[in-house]
C-alpha cells in the first residue's frame, strides 16, 4: 500500500545528484534552474522534456535529495509505477514544498488525471509550493483532453534534455569514476562501447558494477578485469 509518507523516497535511486549530472554547458543551464528554485522561497515550475534516459529521472530526484539537504518536504512521483494506485496518490499534496512530477505522458489524455494535474498546478501556483514536471513529448505538441492543461504545463519555464554523444558520456563516465576513486581508461571504455547498450542509463548500472567489484576485489580496473565482473552481472 503506498502511503504519502512513502513517497518522499520511493523510486529514488542513492546516485541521483546535480554533481554526479554530466554537465555541459545546456546542461549546466538546467541545473542552475533547478538548484536556485529549490533554494527560492517563490513559486515555481520547471518543465524537463526530451527522449527516454536523456536525465529527466535523475535530474528530478537530485532535486528531491537537495530539497532534503535544505530540510524541506519533497515529494517524487514516477507516474509509470503509481498510476495504478489512481488520483488519491495526490492527497495531502499542500505538505510538500517541492513536488516532482516524473513520466507525465502516461496520463495524459486519461480525463480523470488531467484533471487532478490542472487543479494541482492551481494549487501550487497559489500555496507557493515549487512543481518540477518530466514529460518526453514536446510541451507545445501534446494533446489533452482538457484544453486548459496544456496552457498549464507551459506556465513556467520548460527545458528539452538531450542525449549526450558518446565522446561526452565518455567523459562523464571518467568523472564519475575518479569521484569514486578510481580510473577508467579509453581502452575500457571503448571494450564496454563496443559490448553493451550505450544509454547512460545502462553505462551508469555498468559503472556501480564496476566500482562495487574494484572495491570487493582491490583489483585496478582493466579490461581482463570488467569482463570478469560485468560477466557475473
Amino acid at each position: 500500500m503506498i502511503t504519502q509518507q512513502s513517497l518522499s523516497y520511493i523510486a529514488l535511486h542513492d546516485g541521483a545528484r546535480y554533481d554526479s549530472f554530466y554537465q555541459n554547458t545546456d546542461n549546466s543551464i538546467v541545473i542552475n534552474d533547478l538548484r536556485t528554485s529549490v533554494e527560492s522561497v517563490e513559486h515555481k515550475q520547471i518543465l524537463l522534456w526530451g527522449a527516454e534516459k536523456s536525465g529527466k529521472s535523475h535530474l528530478l530526484q537530485a532535486s528531491c535529495y537537495s530539497a532534503f539537504e535544505h530540510q524541506m518536504l519533497t515529494a517524487y512521483f514516477p507516474l509509470v509505477t503509481l498510476q495504478q494506485y489512481g488520483v488519491r496518490i495526490f492527497a495531502g499534496i499542500k505538505q510538500y514544498r517541492l513536488i516532482c512530477i516524473d513520466e507525465i505522458d502516461v496520463v495524459l489524455g486519461k480525463p480523470q488525471w488531467e484533471e487532478a494535474l490542472f487543479h494541482l498546478i492551481n494549487q501550487a501556483r497559489e500555496n507557493n509550493q515549487i512543481l518540477y514536471f518530466a514529460m518526453k513529448t514536446n510541451p507545445r505538441q501534446v494533446h489533452c483532453k482538457l484544453p486548459d492543461l496544456q496552457s498549464r504545463l507551459l506556465w513556467g519555464t520548460n527545458y528539452e534534455l538531450k542525449e549526450l554523444p558518446d565522446k561526452e558520456k565518455a567523459l562523464a563516465l571518467k568523472s564519475r569514476a575518479k569521484q569514486r576513486g578510481f580510473e577508467l581508461s579509453n581502452s575500457v571504455i571503448d571494450y564496454i562501447y563496443k559490448r553493451y547498450p550505450r544509454d547512460f542509463s545502462t553505462l551508469m548500472k555498468i559503472l556501480d558494477k564496476i566500482d562495487k567489484e574494484s572495491l570487493s576485489k582491490k583489483r585496478r580496473v582493466t579490461i581482463p578485469f570488467v569482463k570478469e565482473a560485468l560477466a557475473r552481472t
